[in-house]
């Protein structure tokens, strides 16, 4: 049917009747925060083309122009990448799980394994062939293979008596097999045909080389390097100063490798090493896994992306065009929204029209887990480094650690990990996540409680009389039950603060946190008698929503244990929604926007009965949402698609401005129409104006008044 006919017959046939069902929220990607890519693993083929992967995504570059994704759905469901290796100019893929795949043009293929249901593989470049190890962690006897057709067909590579080989390495058409058990390596330079061990005079190679560097064959080490003047036959020690790492690769005379904190380089063989980390990113965020080398320089692959040196290693940038990744898990509004990630020490704030990256004052290993924000106040907890606080709208940060329990774990005597802030009646709350301790003969979980910010805003005071103990530690302190949520949940019943910790469920104060009680009646219980851990909760009406991840030591069958309950008796007891969430997705974010309430699970769901009964939000971003957030007039949500998390925003929308181009004329007819029979919606738009599940007639009447309304 024509467009302009199906129109005038659309208008007839819907008329006036049936009131609007209210407005839909519109949602647009808000591009960012973003950070770059985690890289696990890069190869360089010549001087032009490199592959760099994270664990989802395959990114390549061919000569100096920018990174393009080639990912193209090539990583099974399930899989994770976990090795590139460039054979001819065509990349080859492992995953963790042992697939591999080759590309071909603009498409990837699977490479067939000499082993069936192998799941595990080691795969090597060797000039003129590619060798596979099977099963590299297990002592496996012929576990090697070669192929010289790229992995068509493979040949089994008969290995002396009683040798297990957990790697290959191919330098210069000699194969070196590191063994699995007792150390040392068998080398052969006829393709595997014969072999000889390496003798006691050789180096270990378990740390990356040999390298070649003016004819000399150098195995990096400290206090020795290893030298071979034959091509890895026989090898002799030569001194070596300074710091020595990891993964060594070579440019000229030049030997780079990885140490903590950066690389250390050589350039007189092996002899003096320094180390350099000029413009490497700090902590967790430069611990590089792998180093390669082009035309241009040394590549290093980072948490945060590719990193370049053209000075032989000694200053390090990002590389021009290296990919990026949307990075947030945690948001908080206050005179600006502000976002962090637990992987990347910096927090994020939103200007007018883009995300800015404050690191001022954030310790350089930071791992945020809690943002909380009041005006120009912004709060940080985090995993290992207390709390900050910024009182100039997150530009800069300072400590505010005074207070915050010290206790022996893993990192030895550690500030208690902060996993949730809040403020109420006027004071700051902050509880304490999971920690380590070691008690009953072993590391166990612990929390320190809950923390309440002095009157001077200087320090912390403990609040925990009745909070939930669950063992007491070496020094017969009370460890408490770890905090997952805290909130303000004041209503018609009070003032009142709930918590969700890790064992108990809800635990609430009427008080400001100085006296605590469970509030888990009602709740499902595992067959331990455990409820389910509560990750949010918001207010609505008469009504606390109480949103369930799951119980806290296995995932119900049922999906009882997710999704969202109601209490009409300020957090006593508590009953499931009637019509809940996705049954098996965890609800981990409430907020109320606009009188209607919101749900972060498999997608934004939204309640406009406090609760009761929930639905997707037409429209609605898809993927998991870890958080939401209302700023100023949208309803912001962090959602992951299983590669990033992307911040999207949902304002108000005119159901009459379909096609949203900011007008309502005859093509928003044209464009409702169009989805209506489903020939095509507008990006993010749907025919379900009312959102019951089905586009009818209904939504046609709908439409034609929010139209004929002029919004």
């Amino acid at each position: 049917m024509a467009g302009s006919i199906r129109t005038a017959w659309m208008i007839g046939a819907a008329g006036l009747a049936a009131g609007a069902s209210g407005q839909d929220l519109r949602w647009t990607r808000t591009e960012g925060p973003r950070v770059g890519v985690a890289i696990v693993d890069l190869d360089v083929a010549g001087d032009r083309t490199a592959v760099a992967i994270s664990h989802r995504r395959i990114f390549e570059r061919d000569g100096v122009g920018a990174w393009s994704e080639i990912t193209d759905g090539v990583v099974p469901t399930g899989h994770r990448l976990r090795r590139v290796v460039i054979r001819d100019g065509a990349p080859f893929l492992i995953t963790d799980r042992g697939a591999v795949m080759r590309r071909i043009g603009a498409s990837w293929i699977g490479v067939g394994l000499p082993v069936e249901g192998d799941t595990n593989v080691a795969l090597a470049d060797g000039g003129g062939s590619l060798w596979l190890v099977h099963n590299p962690f297990l002592p496996l006897a012929n576990n090697v293979f070669r192929s010289d057709d790229d992995g068509e067909s493979w040949t089994p590579i008969v290995l002396p008596a009683d040798e297990f080989v957990g790697e290959v390495r191919v330098i210069d058409g000699v194969v070196f097999a590191l063994r699995a058990l007792g150390g040392g390596f068998l080398r052969s330079d006829d393709g595997g045909v014969s072999w000889e061990p390496s003798g006691d005079d050789g180096p270990e190679l378990v740390i990356g080389g040999p390298v070649v560097v003016n004819g000399e064959w150098i195995a990096p080490g400290s206090p020795d390097s290893f030298v071979s003047s034959d091509r890895g036959r026989t090898w002799r020690r030569r001194a070596s100063s300074g710091p020595v790492g990891a993964l060594p690769t070579t440019d000229g005379d030049t030997i780079v490798t990885v140490v903590t904190g950066g690389v250390s380089v050589s350039a007189d063989g092996g002899r003096t090493w320094r180390q350099h980390s000029s413009g490497l990113p700090g902590c967790l965020e430069g611990m590089i896994q792998d180093l390669g080398h082009e035309g241009r320089g040394f590549l290093a692959a980072t948490p945060v992306g590719v990193y370049r040196s053209a000075d032989g290693g000694r200053t390090w940038s990002v590389d021009a065009g290296s990919p990026t990744q949307g990075a947030a898990t945690v948001m908080a509004s206050g005179a600006s929204l502000h976002a962090a990630s637990i992987s990347h020490a910096r927090v994020f704030r939103l200007g007018q029209d883009q995300w800015e990256t404050r690191t001022a004052g954030v310790p350089g290993c930071a791992q945020p887990l809690a943002l909380h924000a009041e005006g120009p106040t912004v709060y940080m907890g985090s995993v290992y480094d207390g709390i900050v606080r910024s009182v100039d709208g997150g530009r800069t940060f300072a400590p505010l650690h005074a207070g915050i329990p010290i206790y022996n774990g893993t990192g030895g005597n550690q500030l208690r990990e902060i996993g949730a802030i809040t403020g109420h009646e006027g004071r700051v709350l902050a509880g304490t996540w999971f920690g380590l301790e070691f008690f009953n003969q072993g590391f166990q979980h612990s929390g320190g409680g809950m923390l309440r910010l002095n009157d001077a805003g200087t320090g912390w005071q403990r609040i925990n009389r009745g909070f939930p103990i669950m063992a007491r530690n070496l020094f017969n302190e009370p460890v408490y039950d770890p905090v997952i949520s805290v909130s303000d949940a004041g209503g018609p019943w009070g003032r009142l603060v709930l918590v969700g910790t890790f064992r108990n469920g809800p635990a609430r104060s009427a008080d400001r946190g100085e006296n605590w009680s469970l509030s888990n009646a009602g709740l499902p219980r595992d067959p331990n008698g455990f409820p389910p851990m509560i990750n949010d909760f918001a207010v609505i009406g008469g009504s606390i929503l109480a949103g369930a991840i799951g119980f806290p030591f296995f995932a119900d069958p049922n999906g009882i244990d997710r999704g969202v309950f109601i209490s009409r008796d300020g957090g006593l007891r508590w009953s499931p929604a009637e019509v809940n969430t996705a049954r098996f997705a965890p609800a981990n974010a409430l907020a109320v926007f606009g009188g209607v309430a919101y749900a972060g699970a498999d997608g934004v769901y939204r309640s406009t009965d406090e609760g009761r009964t929930w639905a997707l939000v037409p429209g609605g971003p898809r993927g998991e949402v870890l958080d939401l957030a209302v700023h100023g007039d949208g309803l912001y949500a962090i959602v992951s698609d299983g590669v990033e998390n992307v911040v999207w925003v949902g304002r108000p929308g005119c159901s009459a401005d379909f096609n949203g181009d900011g007008f309502v004329d005859f093509f928003d007819l044209e464009s409702f129409t169009a989805c209506f029979e489903g020939d095509a919606c507008p990006p993010g738009a749907t025919a379900d104006l009312n959102a019951d599940g089905a586009v009818d007639f209904l939504d046609y009447s709908a439409f034609v008044e929010a139209y004929e309304a002029g919004c």
